[in-house]
């Protein structure tokens, strides 16, 4: 079965218990029976992507690419929600069907692996923006997060955390999931 409920004993079951494995890799609940039709989704020839591992720049780089791509004021970005004009493709809201529905062209985003990206998008049919992070700065924001939200209840140590980081466990990522 591609997901299962993934072991990982050195944080609280209730931590734990918001993850799932699909395919290998550890992605949050919210992914949960939608990973094929995130593969399915259609891909636009103008949809320009930002993809990121969490915490690594995602919120500067989707204010530059909204200010480049749409003309916008650059005092004004910071009086809107930015996060309104760049859906993440697999949160719950505001959805898959609504993202479908965008007028071109779709600026989306997405902390999934590249390999579990719609289809058409390895086809090279869209532009894909990739930010990556040093990861000794992205693992200390990463655990800072993670303690932060309510809905994650992280209450491990630091040093837990970066050994779990090192192991691939708060979600797995390796760089050959992404074309160079």
């Amino acid at each position: 079965m591609a997901e299962s409920e993934a072991e990982t004993p050195s944080t609280p079951g209730e931590f734990e218990s918001k993850y799932f494995e699909f395919h290998g890799v550890r992605l949050p609940p919210f992914c949960r029976g939608k990973m094929e039709e995130i593969a399915n989704f259609p891909v636009r020839p103008s949809d320009v992507w930002i993809v990121t591992y969490p915490k690594s720049g995602t919120s500067l780089l989707q204010e530059v690419v909204y200010v480049v791509s749409q003309g916008a004021d650059p005092d004004e970005i910071g009086l809107m929600n930015i996060d309104e004009q760049l859906p993440v493709l697999e949160y719950p809201q505001p959805g898959l069907d609504i993202i479908k529905e965008l007028t071109s062209p779709r600026l989306i985003k997405s902390h999934l692996p590249y390999r579990f990206l719609p289809s058409d998008l390895h086809n090279g049919d869209s532009k894909v923006i990739y930010m990556a992070r040093n990861p000794k700065d992205l693992v200390v924001s990463y655990y800072q997060f993670h303690r932060s939200l309510r809905t994650m209840s992280y209450r491990g140590t630091f040093q837990e955390f970066c050994r779990r980081f090192m192991n691939d466990k708060p979600r797995r990522w390796h760089p050959e999931n992404f074309p160079r």
